[in-house]
């Protein structure tokens, strides 16, 4: 994410800088018979964390509209409704953040009275179970870790943008009121932004007029969310014909390249890791997250007790049994610093009768073997596995495998029962699979066989047309949540009197038509508490999600 926004800054001050030299020292090359002229970013400024671009096209074609009486008079009552909404929710969102941090501090003190579990159902969960009951602040576009859902709610996020700054200007219109500027901006790394600015006569307007102009953009993100929750809803029923809902995690996408190519192909089904029931994907997504290191995820699937840490390394909880026929055979390759993908060091345990206990074999030596024979070793009954108070049988060597300390180990359970493992870093697997909760009722053979030489041009191509077909319904469904939340949160903060947002306006002109001798020192104190409960409130929502 970092790395697209310095980009993105990068082309904006080239494009910038190149544009101003242009118009500066050849001004020939612009087309002008060498007269020169303004840039033509000229409507681009750039500061230092914030970058603007002036829409004045889009400002004066909204000015030269004119719209019927009939239009305006239909327009100024549905806005008036969005008025009313509007200060509704500009006197209810404090109370709600008030009551965001009550009951954090409550669950934090581990003192909650009963009931408030139902309060509490949509807790963003911290550590210790203590959590905040309500979420107004939805994640950053970005924040996914996937490309496709990421472009999907930075999609959603503009668009949610560009409907509330459609409700001022629109609703500035109806007023009689003309649009002094209409641009989008970038603030900080890469947060995008769009304001609309009307003309300052505004103030001074009659206070239902200037409620319908401050509350139209938190009208229209309330209808664009009614609207996203009703065709999210159709969603399930439109896509059944072509879609069926497994349990579980579809395996959508396997990159051809990636460590993880030779456990799944497209289309199989994974309900279980580490013998942990996945549900759909965001399951699989928060288990691989969330992995422990690899010391107590081996014996977790491996439950013996032999020991000996090395530098880097350690010894796994359990041993195969190998023929000693065998061990002089078998390969020395992996025993070095770089281990091939496929084989598995095994350091070789010699049985002390003595002790009556498996010790390590100073005199001995690695040895190495198949990743799949091990784990398959691995995976059948005690006679073909060794620990430190059980040998093997007479003729066979014990081998423990030799673990780089921050490697996970995964065993996939499979809907067909099978079960595969996967022995590596977590960001591995997360980078080589895409995972999505429904699979299609008929995929074409010519999207379903995955290509195992080097990506040509037409395997890029059948790989991206079969992740596009396998999370068709979910990234659409993703749109519309994501559209529903960045919708609804726009809506609610927008409304409350807070600092530089639509309430701190709405609060004033309240204040001002209700007490106008004393109206400044209750606006005031209205917008400084509303802000410092946001400001709380943001602080909350982070140390939750951390």
């Amino acid at each position: 994410m970092l790395l697209a926004a310095a980009g993105v800054w990068a082309v904006l001050l080239v494009a910038k800088g190149v544009d101003g030299a242009q118009a500066r020292f050849w001004p020939g090359a612009r087309g002008d018979g060498g007269k020169g002229g303004a840039a033509k970013l000229r409507n681009l400024v750039l500061h230092p964390g914030l970058a603007l671009l002036d829409l004045r096209g889009l400002a004066r074609a909204a000015n030269e509209w004119s719209p019927s009486a009939a239009t305006r008079r239909a327009a100024r009552l549905a806005y008036g409704l969005g008025a009313v909404a509007a200060v509704a929710l500009h006197f209810l969102v404090p109370m709600l953040l008030a009551l965001n941090i009550i009951c954090f501090l409550v669950l934090r003190a581990g003192v909650a009275p009963p009931g408030l579990e139902l309060l509490t159902s949509a807790t963003v969960s911290g550590s210790g179970g203590g959590g905040a009951p309500l979420k107004l602040l939805p994640n950053l576009p970005g924040s996914e870790r996937n490309a496709e859902a990421a472009l999907a709610g930075l999609v959603a996020f503009l668009i949610a943008l560009a409907v509330h700054e459609a409700g001022h200007g629109l609703a500035a219109i109806f007023e009689g009121l003309k649009l002094r500027r209409v641009g989008v901006f970038m603030a900080g790394p890469a947060i995008p932004g769009a304001f609309v600015a009307v003309e300052e006569v505004v103030h001074v307007l009659p206070c239902e007029s200037q409620l319908r102009v401050y509350g139209a953009g938190a009208f229209h993100n309330l209808v664009f969310a009614a609207f996203a929750a009703a065709v999210l809803a159709l969603t399930g029923a439109a896509a059944r014909p072509f879609y069926g809902p497994e349990p579980g995690a579809v395996m959508s996408y396997v990159d051809p390249m990636s460590p993880v190519a030779e456990l799944f192909q497209p289309g199989e089904i994974v309900v279980a890791i580490n013998e942990a029931p996945i549900a759909d994907a965001e399951d699989f997504y928060r288990v691989l997250a969330d992995a422990h290191d690899g010391r107590r995820e081996w014996p977790q699937l491996f439950p013996t007790a032999i020991a000996g840490d090395r530098p880097g390394a350690w010894l796994s909880s359990v041993g195969v049994c190998l023929p000693e026929a065998d061990v002089a055979g078998m390969p020395r390759d992996c025993c070095g610093a770089e281990n091939p993908l496929d084989q598995r060091a095994l350091l070789l345990m010699a049985w002390h009768g003595r002790t009556q206990q498996n010790v390590l074999d100073l005199a001995g030596s690695c040895t190495c073997v198949d990743e799949d024979a091990l784990f398959h070793r691995l995976e059948q009954d005690k006679q073909s596995t060794c620990s430190r108070r059980r040998a093997c049988a007479d003729g066979s060597a014990c081998g423990v495998p030799l673990v780089a300390a921050r490697e996970h180990i995964f065993q996939f359970r499979l809907a067909s029962g099978e079960r595969v493992t996967y022995e590596g870093k977590a960001d591995h697997l997360l980078d080589g699979v895409t995972a999505t909760n429904s699979k299609p009722r008929y995929l074409p053979e010519w999207l379903q066989a995955m290509e195992d030489e080097w990506p040509s041009l037409e395997g890029l191509l059948k790989g991206a047309a079969r992740m596009f077909v396998f999370r068709l319904p979910d990234l659409f469904s993703g749109f519309l949540q994501k559209s529903l939340q960045y919708n609804l949160s726009l809506a609610l903060l927008n409304a409350a009197p807070i600092r530089l947002f639509d309430g701190d306006a709405i609060s004033r002109a309240l204040w001002r038509y209700w007490l106008p001798l004393k109206h400044m020192r209750i606006y005031k104190a209205c917008v400084f508490w509303s802000t410092a409960l946001f400001v709380v409130n943001v602080g909350i929502s982070f140390f939750c999600g951390s």
